[in-house]
């Protein structure tokens, strides 16, 4: 571990995805190089890696006014200690990487997302699609039908029908969200369900075979069966790269458009995708 340099940009990810993050960056010619668990610097830019949760420019130390903002990598504690800014809007970030090292930057991405689970919330998955449609900056309204495939025991579905939006939720498994109007439940399987008409939005959350469940949403987009998409595709131990490429390869041969992928938050060993018929 050591000290990234000044004017590089240091982007975090999830702990034990360093190398994935640098062979993105290194894809994108951006000479990167881990420098501590969850932390890859590299060449100035403007990208916006999958595998990156957030990031910014180093800086020997942050200006006289803005806001500072406070953020640690994984198993960190946030840093305190820390000057006061003058009020004025430039943002600034101190990071701690290590215990008695803490990094100054400009220039930040949004912060990393990390959503509040309720008394009531069924399941960590839940946080996942309360931060997807954060980071897609939509979601499904009271007079939208959503498909909610492989929904069991329900977490998404209950995040989903607390917006309005009306539920067909296909799995073989029983759920655990209360009965309501809007909830339709198919007990079948996710790859054999076909709709009576085209839904608003498309949510996927199974721990299946990453090609495969590829294969499926490509199907939804190809007979126009959804406009939306929102999906976690679960990723291999190695490999993560080849994947991706194939599963982005295999939704847009489907006709879905505007494919964006990112790891987020409260992804684990997965990837977050959002995309569109138009």
């Amino acid at each position: 571990m050591r000290k990234p340099r000044s004017h590089r940009y240091l982007f975090l990810c999830r702990a034990g995805f360093e190398r994935f993050l640098v062979q993105e960056l290194r894809r994108a010619k951006l000479d990167p190089e881990a420098v501590c668990p969850g932390a890859v610097e590299c060449a100035p830019n403007d990208f916006t890696p999958v595998f990156a949760r957030a990031g910014f420019r180093v800086v020997d130390a942050p200006g006289p006014s803005g806001t500072l903002e406070v953020w640690a990598v994984d198993g960190q504690k946030l840093p305190d200690g820390l000057p006061a800014l003058e009020p004025g809007p430039a943002r600034f970030v101190a990071c701690t990487l290590a215990p008695g090292l803490v990094v100054f930057g400009d220039r930040p991405t949004p912060a990393p997302k990390r959503m509040k689970r309720d008394a009531d919330t069924l399941s960590r998955a839940a946080l996942k699609l309360d931060e997807a449609l954060d980071w897609a900056g939509d979601a499904p309204g009271p007079r939208e039908t959503c498909v909610d495939l492989g929904a069991a025991p329900g977490g998404w579905t209950q995040r989903l029908l607390a917006r309005g939006a009306r539920v067909i939720a296909v799995d073989p498994a029983k759920l655990k969200v209360p009965p309501s109007k809007k909830l339709v439940h198919v007990q079948d399987s996710a790859f054999r369900f076909e709709p009576d008409e085209p839904a608003d939005w498309l949510f996927c959350d199974m721990a299946w075979r990453p090609l495969e469940v590829a294969q499926l949403l490509a199907k939804w987009g190809r007979k126009q069966w959804a406009i939306r998409l929102v999906a976690n595709i679960k990723l291999p131990m190695n490999d993560k790269w080849p994947t991706l490429d194939r599963v982005r390869a295999t939704l847009e041969e489907g006709g879905w458009r505007n494919v964006k992928m990112r790891q987020l938050y409260h992804d684990r060993d997965e990837v977050t995708v959002v995309a569109s018929r138009y």
